[in-house]
């Protein structure tokens, strides 16, 4: 299996991607990336993404995983000069660029296992179906962005892409396409909550991820999705989602990031956090920490108290 075969296992007939041109069938994002996969020729090496929105992204990605041209998904800015020597190893499907602890550019590798086998445990807390269609906005590169896309796939569900940063224009596509899901880091959260005309009572999931939110957060997008259960998660790059936390467990302490997934194992050693997973990047040997400081309460619920380097 790969992420090909992956989409082509759906109904054809079925939206996969709505972006604000055009919509996408599973039947239609599959040919497209048939085409692109057949032009692949030569030997094995890291090809970096550097397109401009989200459809051409997915595309490609979907088309190149799983090819000897082991895809790269790149920030436009981003400088890869130094990086485009990089063997992958021979088990990669894909790969991840980040900054690290360090600030200087890498790139992570990924089995296809290990982002695909968590895909059912994590559409379970996030309450992503075959009949859901999930609202996101930004670029593939943002690797939060592209595990959701493929995850929402993996389910046979209908992404809802939006490529400008125009939150009036995210609430006019989550209206127009009956979106249930609405995927957002807390600053683009918070944003949508602030510009929005209406209340979106069709939404029943909202997740968020990547930054500090609280209660009175949770408050203000309450005011216009009044109908959503809010999940925030915890994840790294190097080891994928960690543990999570529903809105009606989150108090006034934004340190508190909620219990494992199913899977994950975390212990605390001399204030840091380990971590034991499965679903982990190439040459990373679990439990292993990231350098991310935390305490674990009398119910079991993870605080992350920042890093170890500050």
């Amino acid at each position: 299996m790969d992420y090909l075969d992956l989409v082509a296992a759906k109904p054809p007939q079925k939206a996969a991607l709505i972006t604000e041109q055009h919509t996408y069938t599973y039947g239609e994002l599959t040919e497209l990336a048939r085409r692109r996969r057949s032009e692949v020729h030569g030997g094995r090496c890291v090809h970096f993404i550097k397109k401009s929105t989200a459809a051409e992204q997915l595309t490609e990605f979907i088309a190149l995983a799983g090819t000897d041209w082991v895809p790269v998904l790149a920030p436009q800015e981003a400088d890869i000069e130094q990086l485009r020597n990089i063997v992958p190893p021979l088990e990669a499907c894909m790969g991840a660029m980040t900054s690290g602890t360090t600030g200087a550019a890498k790139v992570l590798f990924r089995t296809y296992e290990s982002w695909a086998g968590f895909f059912d445990e994590q559409n379970r807390v996030f309450g992503i179906t075959a009949d859901s269609c999930m609202f996101a906005q930004g670029s593939l590169a943002f690797t939060g962005n592209l595990n959701l896309y493929m995850g929402a796939l993996h389910a046979g569900a209908a992404i809802a892409a939006a490529d400008k940063f125009r939150p009036r224009l995210w609430q006019d596509m989550i209206i127009a396409n009956n979106c249930d899901v609405v995927y957002l880091i807390p600053a683009k959260l918070r944003l949508l909550a602030r510009s929005a005309r209406k209340q979106m009572p069709g939404v029943k999931s909202i997740i968020a991820g990547s930054q500090g939110f609280d209660k009175n957060d949770m408050k203000q997008v309450k005011r216009v999705i009044p109908n959503a259960e809010l999940t925030l998660y915890y994840g790294a790059s190097e080891l994928n989602y960690i543990t999570y936390i529903k809105d009606s467990e989150m108090t006034d302490d934004r340190t508190l990031t909620g219990r494992p997934f199913n899977g994950v194992g975390i212990e605390i050693r001399g204030g840091e956090i380990y971590i034991d997973t499965a679903y982990h990047v190439i040459g990373k040997k679990c439990p292993c920490t990231l350098g991310d400081c935390g305490s674990i309460d009398s119910s079991g619920m993870l605080h992350f108290l920042g890093r170890r380097d500050d």
